[in-house]
């Protein structure tokens, strides 16, 4: 089988980098792979010391370190830093990471080529072949004074990418204008909504008539008298107060602060003990009021959530054996 003590591992590495050619040292590395049996930091310190900069190389990329790996395999040749940003993308690197590889790449060149620029260009010109790198992103790093005809077909490239972001754009605003269009529609048409209520109707909640005491009526064509909508929110707001912080209500709960410091005081015990008290909460009669109107409480977000609640609360266990047989 093969050998697991790390001892071994370490002293066949310190034998490996005093040979003169890197084959064995650089296989031996591969092999072990992203979890070696050998000491990492001792194997650098090894190879930094007996110049074995490839095998360094190596070392980095094995265990993840892909852009110390790059900027060391640019001491030796920038082919070997190409390969090395390839192998990152291919092993599923954060490709900002794998960017920022091909920049030390483009980057290396301009530097090493500054006294040619024509020739600079041309090798960047082929790194952009090979990488996800825009022209935009490379430019920055050439002397001001440097002719972009050798980056025509990566201008033409990238104004290309830019009208199609720009076409994508126009349809996204499009799309969103037309839908502003329609809900103000329906604003104006919910501003003008009439609603017909016999002098019978009751209240949805209360079963009481609605004429005689002041009541509102939702466009969904729900009636509740006004006190009874304002006890049924009340009542959902000691069970489940959280929800009076988003949907429709946000726009009046999370925007007044002693509101909304109030409902998530009374959801922090609702958590704790089951329900909330109204004892500590600073809401008077009439800001109830104006939460309760905000929505239907049969046709919005407060009947949907009471989908997952059961259908006899613990309050109502003695009543619920009442009616056994």
């Amino acid at each position: 089988g093969e050998v697991s003590d790390p001892t071994v591992h370490n002293y066949l590495i310190s034998l490996l980098v005093k040979q003169k050619k890197d084959d064995s040292l650089i296989r031996f590395i591969v092999k072990s792979g992203p979890k070696p049996i050998y000491d990492v930091k001792s194997a650098l310190r090894l190879c930094y010391h007996h110049n074995k900069i490839r095998a360094c190389s190596e070392i980095h990329k094995v265990i993840g370190e892909f852009e110390e790996a790059t900027k060391v395999a640019l001491k030796i040749n920038i082919q070997l830093a190409q390969l090395t940003a390839i192998e990152a993308e291919k092993a599923g690197v954060d490709p900002e990471i794998t960017k920022k590889l091909w920049l030390l790449v483009a980057r290396h060149v301009i530097n090493k080529e500054r006294g040619d620029v024509k020739k600079a260009t041309q090798k960047v010109s082929d790194i952009l072949k090979h990488c996800s790198l825009s022209i935009e992103e490379v430019l920055p790093y050439f002397p001001d004074f440097v002719q972009i005809g050798g980056f025509k077909s990566e201008v033409v490239k990238s104004l290309e990418a830019y009208n199609q972001s720009i076409r994508q754009l126009k349809i996204e605003m499009d799309r969103h204008t037309e839908t502003a269009t329609k809900i103000r529609k329906d604003i104006d048409e919910l501003q003008n909504q009439k609603g017909y209520i016999p002098d019978t109707r009751r209240c949805d909640l209360s079963g009481e008539a609605v004429l005689s005491r002041p009541f509102l009526y939702f466009p969904c064509g729900h009636v509740f008298l006004e006190d009874a909508l304002t006890d049924h929110t009340i009542q959902q707001a000691k069970r489940r107060p959280k929800l009076l912080l988003s949907g429709p209500f946000a726009a009046l709960t999370c925007k007044e602060s002693k509101l909304r410091a109030s409902l998530e005081a009374m959801d922090k015990e609702a958590q704790e003990k089951g329900s909330a008290s109204l004892a500590l909460v600073d809401i008077t009669r009439s800001e109830w009021k104006r939460i309760a109107s905000l929505e239907c409480p049969l046709c919005g977000s407060l009947m949907i959530a009471s989908c997952h609640e059961r259908l006899i609360l613990p309050e109502e266990n003695l009543e619920a054996e009442s009616w056994e047989v």
